[in-house]
Parts: structure tokens; C-alpha cells; sequence
């Protein structure tokens, strides 16, 4: 039961939860594969960061870094996705 013990355990199965959730909903978009492609940039940027605070601080998190782990992929997300849908289509001509 350690593992459950751990301050990181339910940060992360909330991360990890969310992860889905917002990958079945940008899915759903049309074209899916420019709303996967948004969400899938903003992911790595997060869990990136997680890696980070899971090498600084790997026994004793503060409180910011376990609200981060448990919010900061769905803030990435509604403020990243939309920054990257709009650089594909502006410059990169995804939509035609």
C-alpha cells in the first residue's frame, strides 16, 4: 500500500483520467487528426513539466506542484489547443 500512500499517486490517476476524457472529446472534432494533433502538443508540454517536478521534489511535492499535476493538463489544454489549431490553419494551410 505504499504506492497508494504516495502524495503523487492521485494527482497522476487524475491527470491520467482527464488524459482520456479530453482525448475522447477532441476526437470527436472535425478533423479529428488537427484536434488530436493540438491536444497532443499541449500534452507533452504538461507531462514534460510533471517529469520535472517528479525529478526536483521525487519525496516531498509542494501543494502548488500537486494542484499543477492534478489541473495543468486541462489549463495547457484550453490554452495551448487553440494557440496550435490557429497556427496549423493560419500557416500551415491544415483546412485546405
Amino acid at each position: 500500500m505504499a504506492l497508494w500512500n504516495d502524495p503523487y499517486t492521485r494527482p497522476l490517476l487524475r491527470a491520467i483520467g482527464l488524459q482520456i476524457v479530453l482525448l475522447f472529446i477532441t476526437g470527436l472534432g472535425d478533423p479529428p487528426e488537427l484536434f488530436l494533433g493540438a491536444l497532443g502538443v499541449s500534452s507533452l508540454g504538461f507531462w514534460v513539466i510533471t517529469i520535472v517536478i517528479f525529478v526536483r521534489r521525487p519525496q516531498s511535492p509542494t501543494e502548488g506542484d500537486l494542484i499543477f499535476i492534478r489541473w495543468g493538463l486541462f489549463a495547457i489544454s484550453v490554452l495551448a489547443s487553440p494557440v496550435a489549431i490557429w497556427y496549423w490553419v493560419t500557416f500551415r494551410g491544415a483546412l485546405g
